[in-house]
């Protein structure tokens, strides 16, 4: 049965020991700013600011958000047609498939991101580290990068930039004297 939460006061009924634990779908048509976990099957919010969000699937046909804070977010699938956000800040971000036909973010930015499949992303990523089988986006900013597959606009990175099968960018560019960037399967591609 699907928790359909209307106002703060609801949600906050639900906390026991910092956690909400929904073991079905959880709608919240109100902004929520709470200090504790949230625990659903499928999450579909306005704005979120929580400790941690964790679900087996996020799926919408469009997700639009000003700011998503999470210390972690925690999800098998997030699929959409659209996910437009000001903001995504999360200390980490694991997620296997982050699926979307547009990604309109103006900045994701997290000390870890970990996804097993694609990460796309219109705009900015910043994080201290990605990993991830593909990622596309204009601009990446990272300490380091290890991915299989890189294709962006600019990149730029502290220590080292390596993707094991191709590595696609205008740009690209390491922040420190000696810092390393390569592609181990065949030469870098410089677009125009």
């Amino acid at each position: 049965m699907t928790v359909i939460i209307n106002t703060r006061e609801e949600l906050k009924a639900l906390i026991n020991k910092n956690n909400i634990i929904i073991n079905d779908d959880l709608i919240i048509n109100c902004n929520i700013n709470i200090n504790a976990h949230i625990k659903a099957k499928n999450i579909k919010a306005k704005n979120i600011q929580a400790w941690d969000i964790k679900a087996y699937n996020i799926k919408a046909r469009n997700i639009n958000a000003n700011d998503i804070k999470a210390h972690n977010i925690n999800a098998n699938n997030i699929q959409a047609l659209d996910i437009e956000a000001g903001n995504i800040e999360a200390d980490d971000i694991n997620v296997c498939n982050i699926k979307a036909e547009n990604i309109n973010v103006y900045s994701i930015e997290a000390l870890h991101i970990k996804a097993a499949e694609y990460i796309d992303a219109v705009n900015d990523i910043k994080a201290w580290n990605i990993e991830a089988f593909y990622i596309k986006a204009n601009d990446i900013k990272a300490n380091n990068i290890s991915i299989d597959h890189i294709n962006a606009k600019n990149i730029s990175y502290d220590t080292f930039c390596i993707a094991r099968k191709s590595l696609i960018c205008g740009t690209i560019e390491g922040r420190r004297q000696n810092a390393l960037h390569a592609c181990l399967d065949q030469p870098i591609e410089y677009i125009k």
